[in-house]
């Protein structure tokens, strides 16, 4: 069965250069794996990507990321932003990195207290853990 990547524009932002793209993976018919894309002047950012679990065997995931990455090369896209995080992956297919921050405003108390509660949880569960 022969692969394809198809890209399927679903929306661009109001504001020019920015936009949205979702690639999907086919054998046939069939959808292996899907990424969502943001994309700005020369760069795109990984958002949501997902695959088929019974095909697990056949690394859609990874198939999808290098397809997205093959894509981004003919439309003269430089960088691949796989986001913050150390997983094996990013640091297999990548070619550098730089530091990241993040953040967030918690306008609701119950949100904020829910989210420390998790932080506190995980940082518990890091130290425990080592």
């Amino acid at each position: 069965m022969r692969l394809a990547i198809s890209t399927v524009p679903v929306a661009l932002l109001a504001i020019a250069f920015f936009g949205f793209n979702l690639f999907a993976l086919r054998a046939g018919e069939q959808v292996l794996a899907v990424n969502s894309i943001l994309t700005c002047p020369g760069v795109i950012f990984g958002w949501f990507m997902g695959h088929d679990p019974e095909m697990k065997k056949f690394s859609p995931g990874k198939l999808i990321l290098l397809a997205t990455a093959e894509e981004a090369a003919r439309r003269n896209i430089t960088r691949l932003e796989l986001g913050a995080g150390q997983d094996d992956y990013k640091s297999r297919l990548s070619n550098g990195s730089y530091p990241v921050a993040g953040g967030a405003v918690w306008v609701i108390p119950g949100e904020r207290a829910a989210r420390e509660l998790y932080r506190l949880y995980r940082e518990r569960k890091l130290h425990t853990s080592t």
